[in-house]
Order: structure tokens, then C-alpha cells, then sequence
């Protein structure tokens, strides 16, 4: 008897570790940001899509603003994309358009820049 519970017992923490490695956790903390390999047409459109259509808030990336520098269509791309991310609920679908955009669990704030979370 005892030969059975102990092999159920390590069979049962077996699969519990692998049962918790496979659950995504909802508190990790998520941006989006351009792909390197986006093209410039691409990260465009990211940009157009968040600004132009109101989803975002993109002033921070105008002239003056917080995240302007560097004037960069990939840093300006990211931040838009990120900020239309965390707007829905950081599903990976909303994370660049056409599959523009990559996640990531390291914060790409920078100085006063800070990109936004939910």
C-alpha cells in the first residue's frame, strides 16, 4: 500500500509542476513593441492605425513630447502598438498588426518615456 501511494504521490507532483509551467500567469506584467524586422511601410501603418483612428493616446510621441526622442519610426511604432495592446487587455492579437510586433516581459520605458500597462 505504501509502494502505491508513494508512486502516486511522485506521479501527482510530476504533474502538477508540469500543469503549472503550462498555465500562463495573468500577473506577469507584458508590452508589445515593433518587431526588428518590420518594415518601415509596416510600422507606419501601426503608427497610422492607434494615432489617426483615436485608439491611442499618441502625444507623447509628437514634437515636445515624452517618448518623441528618439525620432524613430520603430520607437514611435512601439510605443503606439504597446499602448494598443494594453487597451485590449494584452491579448497577443492586438500586438502589431499583420504580425508586426513581438512581446516582451522587459519594460522598454526609457527616461521620462514610460510605455503604458494594464
Amino acid at each position: 500500500m505504501t509502494k502505491v501511494y508513494l508512486s502516486l504521490k511522485v506521479i501527482f507532483t510530476i504533474l502538477s509542476v508540469i500543469a503549472v509551467h503550462q498555465i500562463p500567469v495573468a500577473t506577469s506584467k507584458q508590452w508589445c513593441i515593433a518587431n526588428s524586422t518590420a518594415t518601415d511601410a509596416e510600422l507606419m501603418l501601426n503608427i497610422y492605425l492607434g494615432c489617426e483612428h483615436k485608439f491611442v493616446n499618441c502625444k507623447p510621441i509628437y514634437p515636445g513630447g515624452s517618448c518623441f526622442d528618439p525620432d524613430t519610426l520603430i520607437s514611435h511604432a512601439s510605443f503606439v502598438m504597446n499602448a494598443f495592446f494594453q487597451l485590449h487587455n494584452r491579448t497577443k492579437e492586438f500586438c502589431g498588426y499583420n504580425n508586426t510586433g513581438i512581446i516582451t516581459t522587459t519594460d522598454p520605458s526609457y527616461g521620462s518615456c514610460v510605455y503604458y500597462i494594464s
